[in-house]
């Protein structure tokens, strides 16, 4: 995809994970343990983090030294913390007082980083999701974008795991729509079936349409000022 897209004003963009290695977002999210993550996503102050409280005193690892620096969570640029939990409920999902990941595997496993990711972008008033590099496939051959080793067990875990997501967005599916909220897939080969797929020029067109197709390079400036607000609206000062 042609990246340089998606650094467009009015395009807002979330990763999940490691995927900053490829493409640095405006926004990122997590809920493993911060040692498996870039230590440059969290020294990072243009990328605004949201990441479970219950990670904050913990330290950050330094994959070039191979080393647990002294910097906490805590201590990280532009962190906003959210309270997770692991009881999956469709209905209450979208509006309970903290962001569900799933289930324990006590209760049926499946937790997943993504389900806090839609839940995180509603929270802050996003009604329109288009989702990009999400195929729902991993095997010995296609594992993640960025280099990381997946054995048989995990591999296999990962795919049992797209399965039962594919079951909960498609139970949320209704939640979602009747709060006009809209997710995309813009993928076309995924696994995920869940939400309609749309090309990633028509979810560019359609995002830049909700930017009222502003150049904003050269929006006027010229007598913003100076126009009382009284002959703006008579139309004077054009």
């Amino acid at each position: 995809l042609n990246h340089t897209l998606l650094r467009q004003p009015g395009v807002l963009t979330m990763g999940l994970n490691n995927s900053p290695k490829t493409f640095r977002p405006n926004l990122w999210i997590s809920v493993d343990a911060p040692d498996h993550f870039l230590r440059s996503i969290w020294l990072d102050p243009t990328i605004t983090k949201f990441v479970p409280i219950c990670h904050a005193a913990k330290p950050i690892f330094n994959s070039d030294t191979w080393e647990f620096m002294e910097l906490r969570v805590g201590d990280c640029p532009n962190v906003v913390y959210f309270k997770r939990n692991e009881h999956f409920k469709a209905k209450q999902f979208l509006w309970e007082d903290c962001v569900s990941w799933g289930n324990h595997k006590d209760h049926g496993g499946g937790r997943s980083v993504m389900l806090a990711a839609i839940r995180i972008l509603f929270i802050l008033g996003i009604r329109r999701v288009y989702l990009l590099g999400v195929d729902f496939n991993m095997n010995e051959t296609t594992k993640y974008h960025f280099e990381q080793d997946r054995k048989k067990g995990s591999i296999t875990g990962n795919n049992a795991t797209y399965r039962q997501l594919n079951a909960r967005f498609t139970e949320l599916r209704p939640y979602f729509e009747k709060e006009d909220f809209l997710v995309f897939n813009c993928n076309p080969d995924s696994n995920l079936k869940s939400f309609d797929f749309l090309p990633f020029e028509d979810a560019m067109h359609n995002i830049l349409s909700e930017f009222d197709l502003v150049d904003a390079r050269n929006e006027r400036t010229k007598g913003l000022y100076d126009t009382p607000t009284k002959e703006k609206r008579q139309g004077k000062g054009k």
